[in-house]
C-alpha cells in the first residue's frame, strides 16, 4: 500500500482536531505511517544457502548500508580485510573468492558510487571504508556456518553496517590461510586477526579502538606480503616482510614465520635458520608456548604424508633442541589428537607423538628427559575439532610446547 498519498490529507485532518490529547495520538500515527514508507534493510533468509549464495547476499547488504551512509556523491572506497576463523584467529583460504564476489556485486550495485578493493598500503590511503568478516561452524553442527561482519567508516572510527548470514558447507571447506601461512612452521593465534574478528562482529555504532587502527598499516602490508607470497613473488614478500619486522607491531610469529618460508623459497638457508631461531624466541617469550607443526597421520606416531615438511623437522629440532639446552625453562611436551575415537584411544596415541618428539630431541638437548615432561592431551585442544581426519584437521594431530619454571 502506498502510504505517502494519504499523507498530506491526514495532516490536513489534524488541523481540525481540537483536542491535545488526540492529536498527539493521530499525529504519532502519522508518524508511524512516514517510518514505514522508509527504506528497510535488506531481509537475511532464515534457510542456510550455500557459501557463495551467502557470500553475495552479505554483500549486497552492506554495499546498501554502505550507500545510505556515505552521504557524498563521489565514488567511495571500500576494502577487505581477511575474512577470519575467530576460534583460532586465522585469516581464511577462501579470502580471495570473498573479495572476488564483494567487487563483483560493487560493480552490479553501485558501479558509480563505489569500488571494493583488497586490504593494502596502497589502498589503505585512499580508502573510505573498511570489511572486518568472520567464519565460524555453528555449534553442533559438521555442515552449517554463519558468516558475520561489519563495515567501519575510517574516517570517523564507527561501526555503520552489519550483516548475518547463515550457510551449509555445500561448496565450502573451512581451511585456514594463505600459501604464506601454511607454510609457516609455527601456528599461533594472529593477534592481528583477534581485532579484527573482535571489530566483526560489533554492533552498530562501536566505536573502534586505538588498537585497531594502529594495526592496520601493518596488517596491509602482510597482506601484501600474503599476496605476493601465494603468486610466487617470494623475493617482494620478503622485503615487505622485513619492513614489517622493523616496526614496533611487526614482531610477530607470521612475520618471521613468512621471512623463514620466502628464504627458503629463495634458496637462503642462513637467513632461513635465523628467521626459524628469532620465531621461536618470540613464540617462547610473548606466549610461553611453541606451536611447531611436527604434524602427524591419522591413527598413527608417523609424520603427515608431506614430504617438503619432512624435510624440514631435523632442522626444527636442532634449533629448537639448542635453543632450550641454553635456556632456563623446562619443556612440557603436549600431544595432540583429531576427534574421531575414544578419549582413552587418543590419550594414549597423543602420548606416543609426545614422546616420539621428545626422543628426537634428544641428540640436540642431552638434558631433555630432566628438563621436560611429556602429556597427552587427546582432542581436548583441538585448533580444527571438524574430526574429518583429513588435511582440514590435520592440525589437531600434532605435538606442540608450553614452557614454565623449572621445578
Amino acid at each position: 500500500m502506498n502510504y505517502i498519498i494519504l499523507i498530506k490529507p491526514l495532516f490536513r485532518v489534524v488541523e481540525f482536531i481540537s483536542s491535545t490529547a488526540i492529536r498527539a495520538c493521530f499525529t504519532g500515527l502519522l508518524i508511524f505511517l512516514l517510518a514505514s514508507c522508509a527504506a528497510q534493510p535488506v531481509k537475511i533468509s532464515k534457510e542456510p544457502e550455500s557459501f557463495k549464495n551467502a557470500v553475495r547476499t552479505m554483500a549486497a547488504s552492506l554495499i546498501k548500508q554502505i550507500l545510505k551512509k556515505q552521504g557524498r556523491t563521489r565514488k567511495n572506497i571500500t576494502v577487505l580485510h581477511s575474512f577470519t576463523n575467530p576460534d583460532t584467529s586465522r585469516a581464511l583460504a577462501v579470502h580471495q573468492k570473498i573479495e572476488e564476489i564483494f567487487s563483483e556485486q560493487a560493480k552490479l550495485l553501485a558501479e558509480k558510487k563505489m569500488t571494493c578493493k583488497s586490504l593494502t598500503t596502497r589502498t589503505l590511503k585512499d580508502a573510505d571504508f573498511i570489511i572486518n568478516g568472520i567464519i565460524r561452524r555453528l555449534p553442533n553442527t559438521s555442515s552449517e556456518y554463519i558468516l558475520s561482519a561489519s563495515v567501519i567508516n575510517l574516517k570517523k572510527g564507527r561501526v555503520i553496517a552489519r550483516s548475518d548470514v547463515r550457510f551449509k558447507a555445500i561448496d565450502f571447506r573451512l581451511i585456514p590461510g594463505s600459501p604464506m601461512f601454511q607454510e609457516n612452521p609455527v601456528s599461533i593465534k594472529d593477534p592481528h586477526m583477534e581485532v579484527s574478528a573482535k571489530m566483526a562482529q560489533s554492533p552498530l555504532g562501536t566505536i573502534t579502538d586505538k588498537e585497531y587502527f594502529s594495526l592496520l598499516e601493518t596488517r596491509a602490508m602482510i597482506s601484501e606480503a600474503e599476496k605476493s607470497y601465494a603468486d610466487g613473488f617470494y623475493r617482494t614478500a620478503l622485503v615487505l616482510l622485513n619492513m614489517v619486522a622493523e616496526r614496533e607491531d611487526g614482531q610477530l610469529i607470521k612475520t618471521y614465520g613468512g621471512i623463514y618460508s620466502a628464504c627458503r623459497k629463495i634458496g637462503m638457508k642462513d637467513q632461513a635458520k635465523e628467521a626459524f631461531e628469532k620465531l621461536i624466541s618470540i613464540s617462547v617469550g610473548k606466549y610461553r608456548v611453541l606451536t611447531i607443526k611436527f604434524l602427524f597421520r591419522v591413527n598413527s606416531v608417523k609424520f603427515w604424508k608431506n614430504r617438503d615438511l619432512i624435510e624440514q623437522y631435523d632442522m626444527w629440532l636442532e634449533l629448537i633442541g639448542k635453543y632450550f639446552s641454553k635456556s632456563p625453562y623446562c619443556l612440557k611436551i603436549l600431544g595432540h589428537s583429531s576427534n574421531t575415537g575414544s578419549e582413552r584411544y587418543n590419550k594414549n596415541l597423543s602420548r606416543e607423538r609426545a614422546q616420539k618428539i621428545q626422543n628426537m630431541l634428544k641428540p640436540y638437548f642431552p638434558k631433555i628427559k630432566k628438563q621436560s615432561r611429556i602429556t597427552g592431551k587427546g582432542f581436548l585442544d583441538n585448533l580444527s575439532g571438524s574430526g574429518t581426519d583429513d588435511i582440514r584437521d590435520v592440525l589437531d594431530r600434532r605435538v606442540d610446547f608450553a614452557v614454565e619454571e623449572c621445578r
